[in-house]
């Protein structure tokens, strides 16, 4: 089903997932989960009838562009951090695309960061939209 409209074509929301880890580390009084969540000249497994991988610089343009957010199960109701306001650190590095998210104080972020901690959550998904350049 299409999620967005660009220059009249429908574009799907893609969804990729890294299996890297996630940390949960305490910095003060907060908590912050680091990861990837994609790394790069590596092979995907199969998604559906074919695999791929991700280059290096790929997540250049996005990260000197866009307003990066990071969202719980893809839902925009569902906020842990933004770049603009800090609470949400990215940077492309030679493994791939790292992060640091300041979990908020609030239910989501509690949740989020004890299913860390039990281990519940082991990885990180990407989600983006292809857009012809």
């Amino acid at each position: 089903m299409p999620l967005f409209y660009h220059k009249g074509f429908p574009l799907t929301l893609e969804r990729r997932t890294a299996t890297e880890g996630v940390e949960l580390r305490t910095e003060g009084d907060m908590l912050v989960a680091i990861g990837y969540a994609a790394t790069v000249n590596r092979l995907s497994s199969n998604l559906g009838g074919f695999v791929e991988r991700v280059a290096p610089g790929t997540f250049a343009s996005t990260l000197k562009q866009a307003d990066v957010t990071t969202l719980s199960k893809h839902e925009s109701a569902n906020l842990l951090g933004r770049f603009s306001t800090g609470t949400l650190q990215v940077s492309a590095d030679d493994h791939g695309l790292h992060y640091e998210i300041d979990l908020p104080d609030t239910t989501l972020g509690t949740d989020v960061a004890e299913l860390l901690r039990r281990g519940d959550i082991s990885g990180s998904s990407l989600g983006f939209r292809n857009i012809d350049k």
